[in-house]
Protein backbone atom coordinates (compact mmCIF):
# COMPACT_ATOMS: atom_id res chain seq x y z
CA UNK A 1 0.00 0.00 0.00
CA UNK A 2 2.87 2.37 0.74
CA UNK A 3 3.63 2.04 -2.80
CA UNK A 4 0.28 3.59 -4.09
CA UNK A 5 0.21 7.57 -4.49
CA UNK A 6 -3.06 8.71 -4.56
CA UNK A 7 -4.29 11.72 -6.58
CA UNK A 8 -6.12 14.31 -5.92
CA UNK A 9 -8.27 15.06 -9.17
CA UNK A 10 -8.48 19.01 -10.10
CA UNK A 11 -11.07 19.84 -12.09
CA UNK A 12 -11.44 23.44 -13.41
CA UNK A 13 -14.51 25.20 -15.30
CA UNK A 14 -15.22 28.43 -16.69
CA UNK A 15 -17.94 30.41 -15.27
CA UNK A 16 -19.30 34.42 -15.83
CA UNK A 17 -18.30 36.66 -14.00
CA UNK A 18 -21.34 36.92 -12.01
CA UNK A 19 -21.24 33.54 -10.84
CA UNK A 20 -17.39 34.49 -9.57
CA UNK A 21 -17.80 35.51 -6.22
CA UNK A 22 -16.25 33.92 -3.67
CA UNK A 23 -14.57 31.23 -5.73
CA UNK A 24 -11.11 30.52 -6.05
CA UNK A 25 -9.30 31.09 -9.47
CA UNK A 26 -7.44 28.30 -11.07
CA UNK A 27 -4.44 30.23 -12.98
CA UNK A 28 -3.15 33.50 -12.85
CA UNK A 29 -4.62 35.98 -15.12
CA UNK A 30 -3.13 39.25 -16.59
CA UNK A 31 -4.39 42.30 -17.65
CA UNK A 32 -4.55 42.41 -21.78
CA UNK A 33 -5.18 45.74 -21.54
CA UNK A 34 -4.31 49.75 -19.71
CA UNK A 35 -7.39 50.07 -16.80
CA UNK A 36 -8.53 52.81 -17.81
CA UNK A 37 -7.48 53.01 -21.59
CA UNK A 38 -7.19 56.68 -21.27
CA UNK A 39 -7.12 59.94 -19.12
CA UNK A 40 -10.56 60.36 -17.48
CA UNK A 41 -12.48 62.71 -15.27
CA UNK A 42 -13.53 62.44 -11.72
CA UNK A 43 -16.42 64.77 -11.80
CA UNK A 44 -18.58 66.67 -14.07
CA UNK A 45 -16.37 69.98 -15.04
CA UNK A 46 -14.30 71.38 -17.98
CA UNK A 47 -11.41 69.25 -19.70
CA UNK A 48 -8.16 71.68 -20.25
CA UNK A 49 -4.99 72.26 -20.29
CA UNK A 50 -3.27 73.52 -17.01
CA UNK A 51 -1.15 75.50 -18.88
CA UNK A 52 -2.90 77.60 -19.93
CA UNK A 53 -4.96 79.09 -17.35
CA UNK A 54 -2.79 81.98 -15.78
CA UNK A 55 -1.77 81.76 -12.02
CA UNK A 56 -4.87 83.53 -10.84
CA UNK A 57 -7.04 81.87 -13.23
CA UNK A 58 -8.29 83.23 -16.47
CA UNK A 59 -10.55 82.78 -19.92
CA UNK A 60 -10.58 79.91 -22.15
CA UNK A 61 -12.68 79.08 -24.85
CA UNK A 62 -15.23 76.71 -24.57
CA UNK A 63 -15.52 73.88 -27.93
CA UNK A 64 -17.46 70.85 -28.41
CA UNK A 65 -15.65 67.92 -28.99
CA UNK A 66 -16.63 67.03 -32.91
CA UNK A 67 -16.21 63.32 -31.98
CA UNK A 68 -12.65 63.00 -34.42
CA UNK A 69 -10.71 63.64 -30.96
CA UNK A 70 -8.91 66.44 -32.20
CA UNK A 71 -6.82 67.97 -29.13
CA UNK A 72 -7.34 70.70 -27.78
CA UNK A 73 -6.06 74.10 -28.45
CA UNK A 74 -4.19 76.58 -27.30
CA UNK A 75 -6.65 78.32 -24.44
CA UNK A 76 -9.63 75.85 -25.08
CA UNK A 77 -11.86 74.01 -22.65
CA UNK A 78 -14.19 71.30 -23.05
CA UNK A 79 -16.66 70.21 -21.16
CA UNK A 80 -16.89 66.62 -19.84
CA UNK A 81 -19.01 64.23 -17.66
CA UNK A 82 -17.80 62.13 -14.79
CA UNK A 83 -16.00 59.11 -15.88
CA UNK A 84 -15.63 60.46 -19.48
CA UNK A 85 -12.35 60.04 -21.47
CA UNK A 86 -10.34 63.27 -21.59
CA UNK A 87 -10.13 65.03 -24.99
CA UNK A 88 -6.49 64.58 -25.90
CA UNK A 89 -4.38 66.98 -25.59
CA UNK A 90 -6.38 67.90 -21.90
CA UNK A 91 -4.75 67.16 -18.55
CA UNK A 92 -7.09 68.64 -16.20
CA UNK A 93 -10.49 68.91 -14.89
CA UNK A 94 -12.20 71.87 -13.12
CA UNK A 95 -15.27 71.62 -11.78
CA UNK A 96 -18.75 73.11 -13.62
CA UNK A 97 -19.65 74.70 -9.65
CA UNK A 98 -16.00 76.51 -9.88
CA UNK A 99 -16.12 78.20 -13.60
CA UNK A 100 -18.25 80.98 -14.90
CA UNK A 101 -19.35 81.00 -18.25
CA UNK A 102 -19.85 83.79 -20.47
CA UNK A 103 -21.71 82.82 -23.86
CA UNK A 104 -18.84 80.99 -25.81
CA UNK A 105 -16.17 81.80 -22.99
CA UNK A 106 -15.61 80.01 -19.18
CA UNK A 107 -13.48 81.68 -16.84
CA UNK A 108 -11.78 79.05 -15.07
CA UNK A 109 -9.88 79.53 -11.24
CA UNK A 110 -6.45 78.39 -10.77
CA UNK A 111 -6.03 74.56 -10.89
CA UNK A 112 -2.68 72.58 -10.58
CA UNK A 113 -1.42 70.15 -13.89
CA UNK A 114 -3.40 66.71 -13.32
CA UNK A 115 -6.27 67.70 -10.65
CA UNK A 116 -9.60 65.93 -11.06
CA UNK A 117 -8.09 63.31 -13.84
CA UNK A 118 -7.57 59.65 -13.10
CA UNK A 119 -4.54 58.85 -15.27
CA UNK A 120 -4.41 55.99 -17.72
CA UNK A 121 -3.11 52.80 -16.26
CA UNK A 122 -4.03 54.39 -12.84
CA UNK A 123 -5.84 50.66 -11.64
CA UNK A 124 -4.36 48.20 -14.43
CA UNK A 125 -1.12 48.26 -16.83
CA UNK A 126 -1.38 45.77 -19.68
CA UNK A 127 0.52 42.61 -19.18
CA UNK A 128 0.03 43.35 -15.10
CA UNK A 129 -1.35 40.62 -13.16
CA UNK A 130 -5.40 40.66 -12.53
CA UNK A 131 -5.67 37.96 -10.14
CA UNK A 132 -3.35 35.46 -9.13
CA UNK A 133 -3.80 31.34 -8.88
CA UNK A 134 -5.64 30.29 -6.00
CA UNK A 135 -7.13 33.56 -5.09
CA UNK A 136 -10.75 33.70 -3.25
CA UNK A 137 -12.50 36.21 -5.47
CA UNK A 138 -13.86 39.25 -3.69
CA UNK A 139 -16.29 42.14 -5.64
CA UNK A 140 -12.97 44.13 -6.28
CA UNK A 141 -10.80 41.69 -8.23
CA UNK A 142 -14.37 40.84 -9.95
CA UNK A 143 -14.89 44.79 -10.71
CA UNK A 144 -11.34 44.76 -11.81
CA UNK A 145 -11.62 41.71 -14.22
CA UNK A 146 -14.65 43.23 -15.78
CA UNK A 147 -12.62 46.14 -16.49
CA UNK A 148 -10.00 44.13 -17.86
CA UNK A 149 -12.57 42.90 -20.41
CA UNK A 150 -12.73 39.13 -18.81
CA UNK A 151 -16.73 38.08 -18.94
CA UNK A 152 -15.81 34.69 -17.80
CA UNK A 153 -12.70 33.54 -15.67
CA UNK A 154 -11.59 30.21 -15.34
CA UNK A 155 -11.80 28.55 -11.42
CA UNK A 156 -11.86 25.21 -9.17
CA UNK A 157 -14.97 23.42 -9.56
CA UNK A 158 -17.08 23.28 -6.19
CA UNK A 159 -17.20 20.48 -4.08
CA UNK A 160 -20.82 20.80 -3.56
CA UNK A 161 -23.31 20.10 -5.86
Amino acid sequence: MDDLIQHRVVCTEMIALSQALGRVTAEEVFSPVDVPGRDISVLNGYALRAVDVPELGGYLLLVRPDGRDLPLQASQAARVLTGAPLPAGADSVVALQRCRVYGPRIWCPPLRMGEHVIKRAHLLQRGQPVVSADKRLDAWDIDLLAAAGFPRIKVYRSSTP
